[in-house]
């Protein structure tokens, strides 16, 4: 069974946005306050997060996460890869170092941005990844707990599982989903 939660579903900047005084980011309503995007994908005896932005340890304190098999980073932004930093909790509780998926471009600007965790001589306590670089889709995710492939479209905003060709629908689906229950 394959199981999507959504982390964050606001903006690069969260909802509300700091000093905006527009009706949504005023609005005491609880739908108005969003963490960025991010997901948490389950299939295959996987887990798997979409996206570790700033909102990274909100998000998994939230949701109760204490095990990840692996991170996607969909690009370089800093809205999706702001809260790499705090992968250092699964580094000591599972004893190894995060399975990380990017493209050629992402892991560039993490060493750019991260230098400290891809250096000869790491301080104790930075983070510690296994970058795997994806050049081809679909692409495996490989772990001890199971193997999944997995094929993501950015620009158009869905997941495609490989394997038995399910699909996790777009943003524009999604949205017209009952708002008085999650939707996961």
């Amino acid at each position: 069974m394959t199981k999507l939660t959504f982390l964050g579903s606001g903006t690069s900047q969260g909802v509300p946005i700091i000093a905006c005084r527009c009706p949504v980011c005023t609005s005491a309503d609880s739908r108005d306050k969003r963490l960025r995007s991010a997901a948490y994908v389950q299939f295959d005896g996987l887990s798997i997060v979409v996206d570790a932005g700033p909102d990274f340890r909100a998000q998994m304190l939230a949701q109760g996460i204490t095990h990840l098999d692996a991170i996607l980073l969909t690009h370089n932004h800093k809205d999706h890869t702001g809260g790499l930093d705090d992968v250092r909790s699964f580094n000591y509780i599972d004893r190894k170092a995060a399975e990380i998926y990017c493209e050629a471009p992402v892991l560039e600007t993490l060493r750019r941005e991260y230098g400290y965790a891809f250096a000869d001589f790491k301080y104790p306590g930075a983070p510690e990844w296994h970058i795997h670089l994806i050049d081809e889709r679909p692409f495996r995710i490989d772990s001890n707990a199971g193997k999944g492939d997995l094929e993501w479209v950015h620009d158009k905003g869905y997941f495609y599982r490989q394997s038995d060709g399910s699909l996790l629908r777009s943003s524009n689906e999604i949205l017209q989903a009952p708002l008085d229950r999650p939707n996961v």
